[in-house]
């Protein structure tokens, strides 16, 4: 083989390997657009998802101020009604009943504080202290103290 038939030999394998090369980049380029539309849609996808987690967000928010703003109102009415029972103005027993119902609510508020924290990953309040028990008064012992004399010699003869 003559040195030009050599150099058209490899200038058909080059061409050969242009062409495939062309059809290769080409292939890319196409499936690049399927890849960047497919990228755009993910990223439409996560802009509403985003929107829709702000929203989430927003709105838990305004949840635990309500739940917070309902808790300070609960122990504002638990401080009048102690007062109140302090003072020994109203019936103690009603007074007593009105106290437990607003323990409960403010149990139950906290409890929904907790859940709503775990929602969102945000801190829970610390729960309200638990009411002082009313003193239990001291039991008066009304018996007899007990006769500690020794009891009298019957045997007559004195000491052995």
């Amino acid at each position: 083989m003559s040195r030009l038939g050599t150099i058209l030999d490899y200038r058909d394998r080059f061409e050969s390997k242009l062409d495939h090369l062309h059809e290769l980049i080409h292939t890319v380029l196409e499936r690049m657009d399927d890849i960047m539309a497919t990228a755009a849609e993910v990223s439409a996808k996560l802009d509403t998802a985003m929107q829709k987690l702000t929203a989430n967000t927003d709105a838990f928010a305004g949840i635990s101020q309500f739940i917070a703003d309902i808790r300070t109102q609960l122990m504002d009415v638990q401080a009048q009604l102690d007062a109140l029972i302090a003072s020994g103005a109203s019936d103690p027993a009603a007074m007593q009943e009105l106290s437990d119902k607003v323990d409960a609510l403010v149990a139950a508020t906290d409890a929904q504080a907790v859940a709503e924290a775990a929602l969102t990953n945000a801190p829970a309040p610390a729960p309200a202290p638990a009411p002082a028990p009313e003193p239990t008064p001291v039991p008066v012992d009304t018996t007899p103290p007990a006769d500690t004399t020794p009891p009298a010699d019957t045997t007559g003869g004195g000491t052995p």
